[in-house]
């Protein structure tokens, strides 16, 4: 018996362009999907009291850290973390009632 593995002809799409623009029309729909969702984002995070928002929106969407958020807008560290806590616990109940809507 012979043990070699056998050779498979790979076929592939012969059609090269019409998959690359498959792949384009595919990623386009994958960033107006993304660009929706951080509008979405960001719209719910605008339904905060505006320090909790200022704080959530540097914390999550800049991705600066609670300590760079108190040192720029000039407030203790105990302070934001104060606003940060209140507005996740916004968040939360904002998207909980959301969820309970069936939005």
């Amino acid at each position: 018996s012979n043990l070699s593995q056998d050779k498979v002809q790979s076929g592939g799409s012969k059609d090269r362009i019409g998959d690359n623009v498959c792949s384009y029309a595919v990623l386009e729909k994958r960033i107006e999907e993304d660009e929706r969702k951080k509008q979405e984002i960001l719209d719910t995070i605008g339904l905060l009291k505006p320090y909790e928002s200022a704080v959530i929106y540097k914390c999550y969407v800049e991705q600066k850290f609670l300590v760079e958020i108190a040192a720029e807008m000039k407030k203790s560290y105990s302070w934001v973390t104060k606003m940060h806590r209140q507005g996740l616990k916004r968040l939360q109940a904002i998207l909980d009632e959301r969820e309970k809507a069936g939005a």
